[in-house]
């Protein structure tokens, strides 16, 4: 191997453009083996890795390469800037060691690494603490820090978190315009400014998706798909799309677009998991739960991201009847009391009160979270259709409206779940019926298939005629979590064969065909026999 820190770099650059990110990193670590412990070229080298690393769903590799560079230097010169690295690839939860980094980075007086620092405790986490107010400070000195030295990259990363600030703090239109302005500073030709470009054009349609809806997404990620360099930032890019599609009840194109999610320990590709299971769980017979391991991760990196994989992992358990669904909807909703972001949160608000309102009314009310609702057009939308689940506004004209709203946001699929919600808050009124008829209207020509079959089962119970049947996906399926067992027994049943039969043909006893049976009708909603033989006709519900 050359002794070329430009030549190592380059071949490591294009290793990972391939996606072959141990190779590159390989290559890397045998580099700086045989370098001493206080060269200045190993903060180039650093550097590399973590992008490397960020492309390739590597970065814990990358992230043991620089810690072990840090440790083993001793001039300030050369830890100075790795300690910066460091941060950024890693920031973790260790406050003491960040504050202890900055004082170090202080002291050396290496400027430029100081302000790269404090853009990684600035950019906002899952718990905004310390507050958003002084992450905002620390930002802005990081930006004008770049300016004095002419360190462009250093500049445009201050905006990037800059407009995620300003977000948090409830201006998501300047938080917008600022990305928006990123576009014309940035140096495509640079492989580290494309990075830093990819990630804030998915910062800004997630942003877009959160303020209004998906309508301009696909325009965001179409400025920016062509530099979305190796796996895993090309995966980022594939997968704001899909989820684009899923909100307009899209799921199989969501799916296609997406492909197979890596199964990298990255938040990147924890991302690309949670948008195919959201798809999926529409889409496909069963639903999983989101694994816990995942959302963890998201929660680490992403006050918004780990709320949707709350509200979402939520929803599936509701969907599997398992007990307390929302059983980690409450704490997740309860933390962000002390820090009072103004975004990002309210579906998982709205999630919780469609399992349960009485606790969802009161954590907003406890928490004083009313008075830090998210802003945009969609949280109000959100905030109406939640305080007609909470019982405190009429539903009618509040639902309508609400969902008007979605559709012409673009989100079919939650404006028909908003619809299907008047017959649970005002079952007696006629009104109610109607519009839950809109909702399958709404989705009956789109990919919605485990919630319009709900729809369109609901309507059958009260005996009226369903403007759309049931879709393939979900006629061997219930949406109602049953068993695979108990989908075979009641398929079983349906055909005809009798309890004694189905026990036979099995190989189980008598009593257990029974008690699944019995399940099976529960959670129907306690339909009769005969209906139930009418779900299941022909191997599946029709």
């Amino acid at each position: 191997m050359t002794d070329s820190a430009e030549d190592v770099c380059r071949e490591a650059l294009l290793l990972g453009l391939r996606g072959a990110g141990d190779l590159a990193l390989q290559a890397l670590e045998e580099y700086c083996s045989r370098l001493d412990a206080d060269d200045d070229r190993l903060v180039r080298v650093a550097r590399i890795a973590r992008l490397v690393g960020a492309w390739t769903g590597r970065a814990p590799r990358a992230i043991a390469l620089v810690t072990q560079c840090v440790n083993e230097a001793t001039t300030s010169a050369v830890r100075a800037p790795l300690q910066a690295i460091l941060i950024d690839s890693d920031p973790g939860d260790d406050n003491d060691r960040v504050w202890s980094v900055l004082h170090e980075l202080t002291l050396s007086g290496d400027e430029s690494a100081r302000a790269w620092a404090l853009l990684s405790v600035a950019f906002p986490d899952d718990s905004l603490t310390p507050s958003l107010d002084y992450r905002h400070r620390l930002a802005e000195e990081a930006r004008r820090i770049g300016e004095r030295l002419g360190e462009r990259r250093l500049v445009n990363q201050a905006a990037n978190t800059l407009a995620a600030l300003d977000c948090y703090a409830g201006d998501g239109e300047s938080a917008m315009a600022e990305l928006e302005q990123l576009w014309s500073r940035v140096d495509a030709t640079d492989p580290l400014e494309t990075d830093l470009l990819v990630t804030a054009a998915g910062n800004h349609a997630l942003i877009a998706l959160a303020w209004d809806g998906p309508a301009a997404v696909a325009t965001i990620l179409d400025q920016s798909a062509h530099h979305a360099v190796g796996p895993a930032k090309a995966g980022l890019v594939h997968a704001l799309r899909a989820l684009a599609l899923a909100r307009q009840g899209w799921n199989d194109k969501a799916l296609r677009a997406l492909g197979t999610p890596a199964s990298y320990p990255d938040a990147y590709s924890a991302f690309s998991r949670l948008v195919r299971n959201i798809a999926a769980s529409e889409a496909q017979r069963t639903a999983e739960v989101f694994p816990e391991e995942d959302v963890a991760l998201l929660e680490s990196k992403s006050l918004q991201l780990g709320v949707l994989a709350r509200a979402h992992q939520a929803r599936v358990r509701g969907i599997r009847s398992e007990p307390l669904p929302h059983r980690d909807l409450v704490p997740a909703l309860e933390r962000l009391t002390d820090s009072r972001p103004r975004f990002g949160w309210d579906d998982a608000a709205v999630a919780l009160a469609e399992l349960d309102a009485d606790a969802a009314a009161a954590v907003l009310d406890a928490g004083g979270m009313w008075e830090f609702w998210p802003t945009g057009p969609r949280a109000a939308r959100n905030a109406a259709y939640l305080r007609v689940l909470l019982g405190r506004e009429d539903p009618f004209p509040a639902l309508e409206q609400a969902a008007d709203g979605f559709v012409e946001a673009g989100e079919h699929a939650t404006a028909a779940r908003v619809l299907a919600a008047a017959v649970r808050v005002a079952a007696g009124d006629r009104r109610a019926r109607v519009l839950h008829r809109r909702a399958i209207e709404l989705i009956e020509d789109r990919e919605c298939d485990r919630t319009l079959a709900g729809l369109v089962r609901q309507r059958r119970q009260w005996g009226g005629s369903a403007p759309a049947a049931i879709p393939a996906s979900q006629r061997h399926a219930v949406h109602t979590g049953l068993t695979d067992r108990e989908h075979e027994i009641a398929v079983l049943a349906a055909q005809g064969l009798t309890g004694p039969e189905i026990a036979n043909r099995l190989g189980i006893a008598l009593g257990t065909v029974r008690n699944h049976i019995q399940h099976v009708r529960d959670k129907l909603g306690g339909v009769s026999k005969g209906e139930l033989r009418e779900l299941f006709a022909g191997g599946g519900a029709r």
